[in-house]
């Protein structure tokens, strides 16, 4: 089922500033919990924190053990 196959799962990271959420279809989120911590706005598509969301992918491609 889709509970155990990792190409159809969502994935979060959560750091003290940001959490990026990458969905199974590609799409994106990026959160600034200091200046949104409701999360409001997405920021996934600012060119300000591209860094800022490869690392987070990066991260969290180390943490699940898949290429995201």
């Amino acid at each position: 089922g889709t509970a155990k196959d990792p190409a159809k799962q969502h994935w979060s990271v959560r750091t003290k500033k940001w959490r990026y959420i990458l969905y199974n279809n590609g799409a994106e989120e990026l959160y600034d919990h200091d200046a949104d911590p409701y999360e409001w706005t997405n920021l996934s598509g600012d060119a300000r924190h591209t860094k800022a969301k490869a690392r987070l992918k990066a991260q969290l491609g180390r943490m699940t053990g898949f290429t995201l």
